[in-house]
């Protein structure tokens, strides 16, 4: 018997992701599959391990979008930190008095 090839919607429709997600995985050969033209066939054999390895291909690259969102939150908290360390010596340079903790938080909070 002939073995059976799927698209990749059919692929994503199985495995529950995206269609793009099952591209990408196909293109860095995570999922096995052929392409013939700009279709995608992927034998319905390469799903049988295919499952668990995706979900972990998918969940790595999820926490990888995470840990750069947390480094550039971080990065900005920082600068926001150094900002507000120096405001008390640039107010005294420029001859102001020094702001009230309560000012410098309605400073911050209006930032967005």
């Amino acid at each position: 018997m002939a073995e059976m090839y799927l698209t990749a919607e059919q692929v994503a429709a199985r495995l529950q992701l995206h269609p793009e997600t099952v591209r990408r995985q196909l293109k860095a050969g995570l999922l096995h599959g052929v392409r013939r033209g700009r279709v995608w066939r992927v034998p319905e054999s390469a799903l049988s391990g295919a499952t668990s390895s995706t979900r972990i291909a998918t969940e790595t690259s999820q926490v990888k979008n995470d840990a750069q969102n947390i480094a550039r939150d971080l990065a900005a908290f920082d600068e926001l930190d150094a900002l507000v360390r120096r405001l008390p010596n640039a107010r005294k340079k420029a001859g102001l008095s020094p702001l009230s903790d309560e000012e410098v938080f309605e400073a911050i909070s209006s930032i967005g």
